[in-house]
């Protein structure tokens, strides 16, 4: 199974597979999905996008829907939802919306908004 499907069950019925509803507890059992699919060479092209661009992308779209002056602490994505959020409840909300939207985007178009991302933080560092 990959990640994206995974996903989708988690949404229909978190309490199947954590024991309460946090963030921080889908994020470990993400993880811990991720590490055994690369471990038994599962190469599913929706796990390695995940695991490649969606902590970069998330940071992407905080800043261009919650707060342009986010910053960041780390790296890991359920922080950025957590930072983001008030209670576990709309973190894990924000998470599936989130997760639905980055599923549609292509390799591609998730590079080239990396990429327009990176030329910007450029132009800050120079005008600095």
């Amino acid at each position: 199974m990959n990640l994206k499907e995974l996903i989708n069950l988690i949404q229909k019925r978190p309490g199947v597979f954590v024991e309460e509803e946090r963030l921080d507890y889908v994020y470990y059992l993400v993880c811990g999905h991720l590490g055994c699919n690369l471990k038994n060479k599962m190469n599913y092209k929706e796990d390695l996008n995940f695991s490649s661009f969606f902590p970069r992308w998330l940071l992407i779209w905080v800043r261009d829907h919650v707060d342009k002056n986010y910053e960041l602490r780390t790296l890991v994505w359920y922080h950025i939802i957590e930072d983001v959020t008030n209670t576990d409840s709309e973190a894990l909300e924000l998470f599936f919306k989130l997760c639905d939207e980055f599923f549609q985007l292509d390799e591609e178009t998730l590079q080239e908004i990396i990429d327009a991302d990176d030329e910007l933080d450029d132009e800050d560092n120079e005008e600095s």
